[in-house]
């Protein structure tokens, strides 16, 4: 994830600024969101789904699609919906600080990390055509086509293969397969047909202290699949249901500020939620069970949600995350018993 990004002061004013100005305040915003926004990179192709663009910009799905079709009339970025990549065509250019047709000098640990990433990237149809502009001008040592690739594509269920051309792409069932890296299927277990909005709302409604889901709108329903998308796997969902189920904060049974929290399924597979979620950070803190070494539970605010404080019972440790009042106090006078004995 990018720290920081480039956007010229004189960008609006130039061609192609004026001419999203023109195009609207929808147009404007997912311009700026596409330049700016943690998902992307330097080279400006990446994978973008559009609940992403909704949830983080405020707007609308059609607002989006509306926005991305003017973008794309104007040349300045296109999106393709099957496999939710996003292109912004001289992104690559304005993050390198490049003029125009001016190439990276040869050995710019730039023009490394730029063929990394393409290298990195999974089969989309912008991996040609972002090759032949930025071949010369990064240095990619490397020309990445899937589309004119003449490979075999296996059937799922042991039929006929068939050869991939040009124009032709055939849409496999992603229930049953996923495309890897290098564009091979991969055959899932049959269970995987099993997962779906409806059986996930189900198993949702069975976590006690959540906020129940009581229909399928169509805003968590396209939620839900695009997290689908991602995570075909049955075992994957049951996983993620059972960290929820134990956590002690999601499910209410901690007071913060403002109460119990009880958290929903559409806020859960946020975007930024979620990966908070899968790095542990809503995971209960439990004692070691070594005496002494126990780990304090009383709840504090830290990271923008209320967790247990989980610092050592001994004062004498200096630990840099946030600690409850009791653990300051003692902490405090430990160090007072110390400078008074120096």
């Amino acid at each position: 994830m990018r720290v920081f990004a480039t956007l010229r002061s004189q960008f609006w004013t130039g061609t192609t600024g004026k001419a999203i100005t023109g195009a609207g305040k929808d147009a404007r915003i997912v311009a700026t969101y596409l330049l700016t926004c943690e998902h992307a990179n330097m080279i400006g192709l990446y994978r973008l789904p559009l609940l992403y663009v909704s949830e983080e910009t405020g707007l609308k799905r059609r607002e989006v699609v509306s926005a991305l079709e003017q973008l794309g009339s104007l040349e300045f970025a296109v999106y393709d919906p099957e496999t939710e990549f996003v292109w912004v065509c001289e992104m690559a250019r304005y993050q390198l600080d490049l003029l125009p047709h001016e190439a990276i000098k040869e050995g710019d640990h730039r023009a490394q990390g730029a063929a990394r990433l393409y290298k990195q990237l999974s089969s989309n149809p912008f991996l040609l055509p972002f090759y032949e502009r930025y071949a010369q001008i990064l240095r990619l040592p490397l020309q990445r086509d899937f589309l004119t690739e003449k490979k075999p594509l296996a059937s799922p269920l042991g039929g006929s293969s068939e050869t991939l051309i040009r124009g032709y792409v055939p849409v496999p069932d992603l229930n049953l397969v996923r495309k890897g890296e290098a564009g091979e299927t991969k055959t899932e277990s049959l269970s995987t047909s099993k997962v779906t909005p409806e059986k996930i709302r189900e198993d949702w409604n069975t976590i006690p202290g959540v906020k129940a889901c009581k229909k399928l709108g169509k805003t968590i329903r396209d939620r839900i699949q695009t997290r689908l998308n991602e995570y075909p796997s049955q075992d994957w969902w049951t996983e993620l249901l059972q960290q929820v189920r134990a956590s002690d904060f999601l499910c209410g049974r901690t007071n913060g500020k403002e109460g119990p929290f009880h958290a929903s399924l559409d806020w859960i597979l946020g975007p930024k939620v979620l990966d908070k979620l899968l790095a542990g950070n809503y995971d209960p803190v439990v004692s070691n069970g070594h005496g002494s070494k126990q780990t304090c539970t009383k709840p504090i605010q830290g990271d923008q949600f209320i967790r247990p404080c989980g610092q050592p019972a001994s004062p004498k440790s200096r630990p840099t995350e946030p600690r409850c009042d009791e653990c300051l106090k003692r902490a405090t006078q430990s160090q007072k018993e110390v400078h008074a004995y120096h």
